[in-house]
C-alpha cells in the first residue's frame, strides 16, 4: 500500500492527518534524542488515525481535489525544534485537527543501556532509528509538495 493510499480519503489526501503525523514524528524524534545507548533493532513505527470524517462544515483547501466534511477545531503545529521538523511551512498554518496516534512497537530486539557504568556498549541515541524517522518525515513532506501542485 503506497502513502498516497494510506492517507486518501476518496479522491482527496488528508493533509489534516498528515500534518499531525509531522507533529507525532517530531515528538518521537525529541523523546529517543535523549535516550542514551538505547537501540531499537527491528522495531517498527504504527500509524493509526480516524478515516471517517465527521459531519459538519470545514475549509476544503486542507484537502485536495475534493470537498469534505470533518469536524473542525483550530490546530496549530509546534516547532519541534529539530531540523528536519522545521524545514517547511506545511505544518504552521491552521489545519482542522485529526486525531493521530503513533507508537513504537516490536520491542524484542531493543538494546538497552549497559547496567556496568564502565561498559559503554553504544553511544548517543540511536542514529538508525532517527533517520527512518527523518526520512518518514521527508516523504510525507513530499506529499504534500506533490499535492500542493496538484491543485
Amino acid at each position: 500500500v503506497s502513502w498516497n493510499s494510506f492517507f486518501a480519503h476518496g479522491s482527496s489526501l488528508r493533509k489534516d492527518v498528515i500534518n499531525n503525523v509531522l507533529a507525532e514524528i517530531c515528538r518521537i524524534k525529541k523523546s529517543l534524542l535523549d535516550l542514551e545507548e538505547y537501540r531499537f533493532y527491528s522495531s517498527s513505527i504504527l500509524i493509526i488515525y480516524e478515516g471517517l470524517l465527521k459531519e459538519g462544515k470545514c475549509d476544503s483547501q486542507h484537502f485536495s481535489d475534493a470537498e469534505n466534511s470533518m469536524d473542525c477545531e483550530d490546530f496549530k503545529l509546534e516547532s519541534c525544534g529539530a531540523e528536519s521538523c522545521e524545514s517547511t511551512n506545511y505544518r504552521k498554518e491552521e489545519v482542522p485537527s485529526s486525531a493521530v496516534t503513533m507508537k513504537i512497537i516490536d520491542f524484542a530486539n531493543i538494546s538497552f543501556p549497559s547496567l556496568d557504568s564502565d561498559q559503554l556498549m553504544h553511544e548517543g541515541p540511536d542514529r538508525g532509528f532517527l533517520m527512518g524517522l527523518d526520512n518518514l518525515y521527508e516523504i510525507l513532506e513530499s506529499l504534500l509538495e506533490e499535492d500542493a501542485f496538484t491543485i
